[in-house]
């Protein structure tokens, strides 16, 4: 009686203990919560079991079975539990399988007092061989603990594989099948310790329990006088399990208070980087400079989110890419990544969130591979295995303009905690990129608008003074045709000659002024731009051939119409000849390239040059403003180019590369050849 009241209590813990973790699995779900659960209930059915055939009820070798395959099931759902395979159910289930249905006959047979050492050994091996091959094929990168696992389970279950077959009597069957299980507990404190890591009584209670645990399981083997003297039902072996069952409560609980703190440090660091995110955004407002604080803000960045490395990268008036900001790169990476963007521009960042994995509404994780081969420098941390982020990733969030096409790119990488690159804690980083592109692009438009202003005001100023000119350089003109005709002497002739000439040169040059400054309505088309590029260079043969220059022309296939001004167009490429030719003519290598392509609803062609570049950018397009030689030019053509792209809606810029000065033009495509490339 004294037997069956101290087993009744054992079943009430147990049952109180399923119960409890039943609460808490409820409470918090998860992979290792349930397993836990699973892992009681077993123990509370094995205690059931254990009570009942103790107590003599009927259908003893049932019972028997019943008890010793729940102890096993729930040794597998304790280890399984700690381990990494229980990230995946495919591998927790394959690893259940392997030693969980050879054990489970193993228990049935040895319950049924089956007299087979060659099936006990062969159900031994395929627990301990099976499962040390699975990790062997299965686990890519063999580390340490894995392999010095692997090397144990060998040795010691050959010894227990051979010691079942070799003696062959109930006791040493009873010793094999409780080998297992001591194994399985021995090393279930191990993958505690390694996942947790932390010196909280939950933690330590579950290891020494579970290790103590591992102990019991191996005094008949070991201590078989003292096994035999206490018995199987004394109260004694019930300890480390209750151990074990108090550290796994404990552990769920702290885990909890664990997360409420991280909880409140994310609520806390969310509130600094809202409120440093609305600073920037309120410094961007009115910046004039937006570069200049781009440091400022990829420090920032680095400080209220969980990257390290920031890098911030915008587009220059050359349309090209360069670092105007970083945080926690050293001097080597900048070095690399500024070398690596003189060769990218601004459209290699659609083929790079083309390859990426979309994270947020903006942003993209790209792979290793895939970041390397569009210059990114990534970081050579290693990370363990995770659903979230893997070592040499990079994440980018681009900067997009309204009109289409980006101006930059917010670059994030080496991450603190892996667990937080998610889209929820993006949407800040995103809604700043947002903000910076719209303060870049508004300091674009700015330029843009000072130099139309300006322009206007010149136009307006050259468009009175040409009027006022045109009047009495008629009269002059006139009078100097009209004394040519009468009989003089030949210097006086020739003296004429001159004053016709030089008269119908500053009519041509007012001429000019009046078409800067009240240019012609255009007369709008589908007009194809190659076909303007070869009519101009047709016009400038001649030049080209007695200059002896190389000209290059890089036309995209299917390149649509544009909606222009056909005369106008191609007066507009025959100035841009015209000032690319005159610009090298003094260098040692002739060479002008004309490229064409498109890009979303627009036409972008450049014409560069191997000449000197231009020499103040700032007045490239002003009136009257040349670095040509006296005489040889008016100053007017690249204005008169700027009036016709601003006409025709367009947009022109100029810039100096590495090998001279380039003329970029942005031209709208025709209405309905833009929708029938949109569908």
């Amino acid at each position: 009686m004294d037997k069956f009241l101290a087993g009744l209590a054992s079943v009430l813990v147990l049952g109180v203990l399923a119960a409890i973790f039943a609460s808490l699995a409820h409470r918090r779900p998860g992979t290792r919560q349930c397993l836990w659960l699973a892992g009681w209930v077993l123990m509370f059915v094995h205690q059931v079991a254990a009570l009942g055939s103790a107590s003599g009820l009927p259908g003893r070798t049932i019972l028997d079975s019943i008890h010793l395959c729940a102890i096993h099931a729930a040794a597998i759902a304790f280890v399984i539990s700690m381990a990494q395979v229980a990230e995946s159910r495919a591998d927790r289930n394959l690893v259940a399988a392997l030693i969980g249905i050879p054990m489970m006959v193993y228990s049935v047979l040895y319950a049924s007092h089956v007299n087979a050492p060659v099936a006990y050994a062969l159900l031994l091996a395929i627990a301990y061989y099976g499962t040390t091959a699975w990790l062997v094929t299965r686990v890519k990168i063999f580390p340490r603990f894995i392999s010095s696992i692997a090397v144990v389970a060998l040795i010691y279950g050959g010894f227990w594989i051979w010691h079942t077959w070799s003696v062959g009597d109930k006791i040493a069957f009873r010793n094999g099948y409780l080998s297992v299980p001591a194994l399985e507990f021995a090393i279930m404190p191990l993958l505690l310790w390694r996942r947790y890591r932390r010196t909280t009584p939950g933690v330590i209670c579950a290891v020494v329990g579970s290790a103590a645990w591992a102990c019991i399981y191996a005094v008949p083997f070991i201590f078989p006088a003292l096994y035999n003297q206490l018995g199987p039902q004394h109260q004694l072996w019930e300890a480390p399990k209750y151990a074990v069952a108090f550290g796994m409560i404990l552990i769920l609980l702290e885990d909890e208070t664990l997360a409420a703190q991280r909880a409140g440090e994310r609520e806390h660091l969310l509130n600094l980087q809202i409120q440093r995110f609305a600073e920037i955004t309120s410094r961007l407002l009115g910046a004039s400079d937006v570069a200049s604080l781009c440091g400022h803000i990829a420090a920032v960045i680095s400080e209220c989110t969980t990257f390290e490395r920031v890098g911030i990268l915008l587009t220059n008036d050359q349309h090209r890419l360069y670092l105007a900001g970083s945080a926690g790169l050293d001097a080597e990476v900048t070095r690399k990544l500024e070398a690596s963007l003189t060769r990218l521009s601004p459209e290699f960042l659609g083929g790079m969130c083309a390859l990426g994995r979309k994270l947020g509404a903006n942003s993209y994780i790209c792979a290793a591979k895939d970041a390397a081969q569009f210059g990114a420098v990534t970081t050579t941390r290693d990370y363990p295995p995770n659903p979230y982020w893997q070592g040499g990733n990079e994440l980018v969030v681009p900067l997009h303009c309204d009109r289409g096409g980006f101006v930059g790119l917010i670059s994030l990488d080496d991450p603190k905690d892996v667990t937080r690159i998610t889209a929820d804690e993006m949407v800040k980083v995103e809604m700043l990129a947002t903000d910076l592109a719209v303060a870049v692009e508004k300091i674009s438009l700015q330029k843009q608008l000072v130099q139309s202003e300006k322009l206007a005001g010149i136009g307006q100023l050259v468009a009175g003074l040409a009027h006022e000119l045109n009047n009495p350089l008629t009269a002059v003109l006139g009078y100097a045709e009209m004394l040519s005709m009468k009989p003089v002497e030949e210097p006086i002739r020739r003296e004429l000659g001159i004053v016709q000439r030089e008269s119908l040169r500053m009519k041509r040059i007012i001429q000019d002024l009046l078409r800067f400054a009240q240019p012609d309505k255009a007369a709008r088309g589908a007009v194809s731009v190659q076909n303007a590029i070869e009519d101009a260079l047709r016009l400038r043969n001649y030049q080209v051939k007695h200059s002896n220059v190389s000209i290059e022309v890089r036309c995209a296939p299917d390149l649509p119409r544009v909606s222009f001004d056909e005369g106008q167009l191609k007066q507009l490429f025959m100035n841009l000849l015209g000032n690319a030719l005159d610009a090298i003519e003094g260098s040692d290598e002739k060479r002008v390239v004309i490229s064409a392509v498109r890009q979303d609803s627009s036409v972008c062609v450049e014409v560069s040059d191997s000449g000197p570049g231009f020499a103040n950018l700032d007045r490239v397009f002003d009136p009257f403003y040349t670095t040509k030689e006296p005489g040889k030019g008016t100053g007017l053509g690249l204005s008169i180019c700027y009036g016709i792209m601003r006409e025709h809606g367009g947009t022109i810029r100029a810039f100096n590369t590495e090998t001279g000065g380039c003329i970029a033009l942005e031209m709208p495509i025709e209405a309905t050849q833009a929708a029938v490339v949109a569908t």
